[in-house]
């Protein structure tokens, strides 16, 4: 199996508080890995600072190709992303506007069949196709 993400040494925090110090974790392609442990204890930051969401220092490499410098949306259109954990996303927009959010990606990249992802969600879901406004 092939290496998809090798963090190497992750600092980041809030202000003058560290949070993370000397992280280091690698996950091959395949792996299902998770981050528990009780509140305050770094979960969030971590998933945020890999994400670009959060400044941070260290080396992240994410299927061979160095982030640390790239921002929150190029990591996206690499392939990172990070799912919420709440239920509310974005609680402004619509429905529909939410689930174009989810399909940033291929859109961006000019993926002519986006479009088919959503109409799929709606027939998962009618309830969702009836609120999307």
């Amino acid at each position: 199996m092939s290496e998809l993400l090798n963090v190497k040494n992750l600092q980041a925090g809030y202000g003058r508080a560290e949070v993370l110090t000397g992280l280091n974790l690698r996950l091959r392609q395949g792996e299902v890995v998770t981050v528990i442990g009780p509140n305050g204890a770094g979960k969030s930051t971590t998933l945020n600072a890999l994400m670009g969401v959060l400044p941070s220092k260290g080396q992240i490499f994410f299927d061979g190709e160095e982030l640390s410098s790239l921002g929150l949306e190029e990591r996206v259109m690499k392939g990172l992303a990070l799912v919420p954990e709440k239920r509310e996303l974005f609680t402004t927009m619509s429905v529909e506007d939410n689930l174009v959010l989810g399909g940033f990606r291929p859109m961006k990249l000019g993926q002519r069949d986006w479009k088919e992802g959503l109409e799929q969600v709606y027939q998962l879901f009618p309830r969702l196709k009836e609120r999307r406004e």
